[in-house]
């Protein structure tokens, strides 16, 4: 009786040993997707309230392009802007850069709510998706870093209101 009382338990240790697993192991890890446009990392979510609550976890303003696959001027981004490593790296650094396809998934709904009447429009938002800045068409790495600059100080303005609260 002792035996198979300690064969038994030996029995139900093995097996909880085995069956158990690190908590860590068990979580499905959730790590985020990123895309490159030319030197520009884009992240790669389904929303763009995915992309603002990231935003809002990394603590910066959101840079939004709206495109679609038609658009000359968004190739022409993709091309010759997109590509120049300082700007990248001040976009990537400073921004959480987004796009969102205005024809397709949540796009157009997106398209209504910030009034978007041409593409390409880009879009600076704080964290609560409000528009910092607009642009609209095609602009040269000049253009979109003036913007991005303008961007950034409003944000400093709004970030620096809302620290103060």
């Amino acid at each position: 009786m002792v035996n198979k009382l300690a064969l038994y338990l030996s029995c139900i240790l093995l097996c909880s040993v085995i069956s158990c697993k690190p908590k860590q192991e068990l979580l499905p890890t959730k790590t985020d997707h990123y895309y490159f446009d030319g030197a520009f990392r884009f992240l790669e979510k389904e929303t763009l309230m995915d992309a603002l609550d990231k935003a809002a976890d990394m603590n910066k303003p959101l840079f939004v392009e709206f495109y679609t696959d038609w658009c000359l001027p968004c190739k022409m981004m993709s091309e010759e802007v997109f590509v120049n490593v300082d700007l990248a790296t001040t976009f990537n650094e400073q921004f959480l850069n987004y796009k969102i396809h205005a024809e397709k998934g949540d796009g157009p709904n997106m398209k209504f709510l910030y009034n978007v009447e041409e593409i390409p429009t880009f879009l600076f938002l704080d964290l609560k998706g409000r528009e910092l800045i607009r642009a609209e068409g095609g602009l040269t790495q000049q253009q979109l870093l003036e913007e991005a600059q303008k961007a950034l100080a409003k944000w400093q303005g709004v970030s620096g209101v809302l620290n103060q609260m």
